[in-house]
């Protein structure tokens, strides 16, 4: 049960810092073409 938990929440931690680095991804793409123009 314990074991279940902990899993569950690193793999939410996971997912929130995958999250976190698409937006950081997309959100430099954007500056870098709108500032490019």
């Amino acid at each position: 049960m314990i074991w279940g938990v902990l899993w569950f929440l690193c793999f939410r931690f996971l997912f929130k810092v995958f999250c976190l680095l698409i937006l950081l991804k997309f959100f430099y793409c954007f500056i870098q073409r709108f500032l490019g123009f």
